[in-house]
């Protein structure tokens, strides 16, 4: 069975999977999942991102102007921001954008550590990390 999003009205070409529809807090912008052949993407406001072997985990920032999501390609685990990617881990995921959406922070595993990684900088190891959020000015950020 082929898979396919309509938005507005207008129907997107056919996948063999679509899904993990995320709105824009604006509601102005749309992202889904979809995967076509051995190809896992995003599509972001009917453009269709570089094909992956997984994707993950849709973010957009509170402004709707970035948007984030976790990607994999030959085993390996890394987050996409505005096209661009960053390192690679085991895994990553729990994707949050500060307030004002210039800030990043997600949690990433190598081997049986977790980190925070924090605007493209590595915390130390912990054995897990839960809940991240940013402060409303977007000054501090917590974790557990």
């Amino acid at each position: 069975s082929r898979w396919f999003v309509v938005e507005n009205g207008v129907k997107s070409i056919d996948y063999d999977w679509a899904g993990n529809l995320s709105f824009s807090k604006q509601g102005s912008q749309i992202a889904y999942i979809a995967k076509y052949n051995e190809d896992w993407f995003v599509v972001s406001n009917g453009r269709q991102g570089q094909g992956f072997d997984d994707v993950d985990d849709i973010r957009f920032s509170p402004d709707g102007g970035r948007l984030a999501h976790a990607a994999k390609k030959s085993g390996k685990w890394f987050i996409i921001t505005d096209g661009m990617s960053g390192e690679s881990f085991d895994w990553t995921g729990n994707i949050v954008l500060s307030p004002n959406g210039k800030r990043l922070a997600y949690k990433a595993k190598v081997k049986e550590k977790y980190f925070l990684v924090i605007d493209g900088m590595r915390s130390d190891a912990f054995d897990n990390i839960d809940y991240i959020s940013f402060s409303p000015d977007n000054s501090h950020i917590t974790f557990t």
